[in-house]
């Protein structure tokens, strides 16, 4: 007998992994798979494909910018998503004061990402209501 509550691969979704960088050319954010070959990194464009080389396009990016999507996006209203290295403010609301707020910075601590505190007069910090991407580190 088959157990039923084992799902199938087809059944479970995947999460989305991918990465950005800011090009070493243009300074612009560039998002893809990430790639490092010697002393270089690069951003991978499965969307765009490169004719002369017969592969996807491979867009060097400064090594420091590199931050993974971490699979959320802020509720902002246009759901920006958010990346390893942004800044974002979280909103809260309290019976104490009718909101504040505080920012912090998107980290991977190694097991999984974090939010580090910068500074702000958030009272309560678990219970965020808001989150908006409003910078990043790079800027």
């Amino acid at each position: 007998m088959i157990n039923n509550k084992i799902k199938k691969k087809k059944d479970i979704e995947m999460r989305e992994i991918k990465f950005r960088g800011k090009s070493v050319d243009t300074k612009e954010w560039v998002y893809g798979g990430y790639y490092e070959w010697g002393d270089k990194s690069y951003i991978i464009q499965k969307d765009i494909w490169d004719r002369d080389i017969n592969t996807a396009q491979m867009i060097e990016v400064i090594p420091e910018t590199v931050g993974q999507y971490i699979g959320v996006k802020d509720n902002n209203g246009e759901g920006e998503e958010i990346y390893e290295g942004d800044v974002i403010e979280k909103i809260f609301y309290s019976h104490y004061q009718p909101e504040c707020s505080a920012l912090f910075e998107i980290k991977y601590d190694g097991i999984g990402f974090i939010t580090e505190f910068i500074k702000g007069n958030a009272l309560e910090f678990s219970h965020a209501e808001e989150w908006l991407v409003v910078d990043d580190i790079y800027e």
